[in-house]
């Protein structure tokens, strides 16, 4: 069993009359340890399918198990705690609260996922490891690109989750910033976690252990 699984995802959107089909019975499955580039063209049901697997919105058909966990279906409030304690989330719209500066907001991850605030030393290592602890006082609104992205990386890895999900986390920077992205992806798995990361970046892909094409809200292969 994968540390991540969907089997047999649809998802509807009504708008007035109009119904858009995103997602039309996906499976899927990331193993511990394992890399995958999750890829498709604007409009395949990527985000959908990102958004439905970290449970931040619930599938209309089918099921995403985390951990041997069923989290669809589940009310938020216990959906947000299989989160936090289980997934490191970056969406592609930035996972860092612009009031807090970078450091706190490692804090923050750090503090939800273990139910405790002693959390400095463990927020400072996270930095280190993506080159950005000068940046650590620093609000996020003053981040280039390529830092803002490690900085989110930085918030999503901090709490070692089993689970890493990534919503286009080098959509923004130049090679370098993704060149050491990709790196600290490759910790993560050799450590031990399962990896997915909604991408269209070549260099992601030629990375990853697997490759998942989705079209049109279904899986091409995977």
């Amino acid at each position: 069993m994968g540390v991540l699984e969907a089997v047999g995802l649809y998802r509807f959107f009504h708008v007035g009359d109009e119904e858009t089909i995103a997602l039309r019975g996906v499976d899927l499955d990331v193993a511990a340890g394992e890399l995958c580039a999750l890829q498709g063209p604007s409009g395949s049901g990527k985000s959908t399918l990102i958004a439905c697997l970290a449970g931040l919105d619930d599938p209309d058909g089918g099921a995403v198990t985390l951990m041997g966990e069923r989290i669809s279906r589940r009310p938020e409030g216990q959906r947000a705690r299989m989160r936090a304690r289980h997934v490191g989330l970056m969406t592609q719209g930035g996972n860092l609260f612009e009031h807090l500066s970078v450091r706190d907001n490692v804090q923050l991850a750090l503090a939800l996922a273990a139910g405790r605030g002693d959390v400095h030393e463990s927020a400072d290592r996270a930095l280190a490891d993506l080159d950005i602890a000068a940046l650590a006082d620093a609000l996020p609104a003053t981040l280039s690109g390529g830092q803002y992205a490690r900085a989110g990386l930085a918030v999503a890895l901090a709490p070692a989750p089993p689970v890493l999900i990534c919503d286009e986390p080098t959509a923004e920077v130049d090679t370098v910033s993704e060149a050491r992205i990709i790196a600290r992806l490759r910790t993560a798995c050799r450590d031990g976690a399962g990896v997915l990361v909604a991408t269209h970046s070549a260099a992601i892909a030629a990375s990853a252990d697997r490759v998942i094409h989705i079209k049109d809200g279904r899986i091409a292969n995977g």
